[in-house]
C-alpha cells in the first residue's frame, strides 16, 4: 500500500509539472478540478510538492483553498485506512 501511495503522489507531482509546462507553451491544460480531485483522494502531498517546486498555481486563492481541503481529506483518508498503525 505504501508503494501505491508514493507512486500516486509522484504521478500528481508530475501532473502539476506537466500543467506548468503546458501553460508556458500555450497548450491545452490539466483542469484545476482534476488536480484537486486526485489530490483529495490521497495525493495532496504530491500536489503541494509540485505547487511549491514548480511555483504553479500558488497565487490562485480558490485553488489554494481547494488544495488545503484536499490535504485535510488526504489526512482523513490516511487516518481512516491506517489509523491503528499511526
Amino acid at each position: 500500500m505504501a508503494k501505491f501511495f508514493i507512486l500516486y503522489n509522484f504521478a500528481v507531482f508530475l501532473a502539476v509539472g506537466l500543467d506548468k509546462f503546458l501553460a508556458g507553451h500555450s497548450r491545452r491544460r490539466i483542469s484545476e478540478a482534476s488536480l484537486l480531485i486526485v489530490a483529495a483522494l490521497g495525493a495532496a502531498p504530491g500536489l503541494w510538492a509540485g505547487m511549491l517546486l514548480f511555483r504553479h498555481k500558488t497565487r490562485k486563492s480558490l485553488f489554494l483553498a481547494g488544495a488545503v481541503l484536499a490535504l485535510a481529506t488526504s489526512i482523513a483518508i490516511l487516518v481512516m485506512t491506517h489509523g491503528a498503525a499511526l
